[in-house]
């Protein structure tokens, strides 16, 4: 029963690191048994549910990390575990499923790619390797950014003039973050930066 699980910690709404982790390794450890039982072959919907939980896990304990380095590892976790979902799932019988997978991803390098901001923004003269990480998080956010919004399209390609209350929301943050990426692209051929600016405001458009 859950409130015999509950009866193991002594807070249910972690202050720091330290309790979060706590709450998070017990969380992990019934995850990792769910795991144990539901296979993706067989129980395709619930192996799912279970790596979204596992992933929900390690987003939270992320937000109590104060060492940006460490909280980047925490989303890649995340990514390693729910990007191969991608490649499996058939999307013609698991579309809604699908475009979960494909948003959380794209939070995932999103958040990644800020956090690889924020720690370049802290160092004197940021180095070759550190940009070139930015751009791949970009680029990556951005493949699966534009797979979800893709996914809304009509089998004619063609993007509808009216999207359903319970895409709407995630459809417009998803177009908006397109359009802060494309404008957060690190190059230093000033051309290739207004193409992606233009891009960045086309975006911005919905």
């Amino acid at each position: 029963a859950i409130s015999a699980v509950e009866e193991k910690v002594s807070y249910l709404r972690p202050s720091d690191f330290e309790e979060a982790r706590e709450l998070f390794l017990m969380g992990q450890h019934y995850v990792f048994e769910a795991k144990e039982f539901f296979q993706i072959d067989g129980y395709v919907t619930d192996h799912i549910e279970v790596v979204q939980d596992h992933s929900a896990l390690f987003k939270v304990l992320a937000f109590f990390e104060t060492d940006m380095e460490r909280r980047c590892k925490m989303h890649k976790r995340r990514i390693a575990m729910l990007e191969p979902l991608i490649v499996d799932l058939n999307p013609q019988y698991y579309l809604l499923v699908n475009r979960q997978i494909q948003f959380e991803v794209a939070h995932a390098y999103y958040d990644m790619m800020d956090l690889k901001i924020a720690i370049a923004d802290k160092l004197r003269d940021p180095d070759s390797h550190i940009v070139k990480k930015i751009n791949s998080l970009n680029k990556s956010a951005l493949k699966y950014y534009q797979l979800f919004l893709d996914s809304l399209r009509d089998p004619n390609k063609v993007f509808p003039e009216h999207i359903g209350e319970d895409v709407l929301r995630p459809a417009m943050l998803a177009k908006f973050r397109v359009a802060r990426l494309y404008g957060k692209i690190i190059t230093a051929d000033p051309k290739k930066e207004l193409e992606n600016l233009a891009t960045s405001l086309e975006h911005y458009k919905f």
